[in-house]
């Protein structure tokens, strides 16, 4: 019995949820997958052709597929123009020529 005072260390069981332990079974059975499909590419297990093709069937629905997909699309872009008015010859050299320089000494 412990002493008085001392902390005690009281183990629980977690019960895991239904989905990790689902995601868990469904991990341990694509690596078991590879595992044979690697054995076969180097030798060290036959297969045959149904076998092999039972595995890719299986591991199409836990492994993620790295396929290239291209996305395509077009989109229309409207831009406003606001246009300045027209200035006439004066008031345009007026607005955007040099300012005089003074005379230098």
């Amino acid at each position: 019995m412990p002493a008085r005072g001392a902390a005690v260390s009281v183990r629980r069981k977690r019960k895991p949820s239904e989905f990790h332990s689902e995601v868990t079974r469904e991990r341990i059975r694509a690596t078991l997958l590879v595992e044979r499909l690697q054995a076969h590419a180097l030798g060290e297990l036959e297969l045959s052709p149904t076998q092999i093709r039972a595995i890719e069937i299986l591991l199409r629905k836990v492994v993620p597929d790295l396929a290239h997909t291209d996305i395509t699309a077009t989109s229309a872009h409207r831009y406003v123009v606001e246009v300045p008015p027209q200035l006439s010859r004066e008031e345009w050299e007026k607005k955007y020529s040099l300012p005089p320089q003074s005379a230098v000494q």
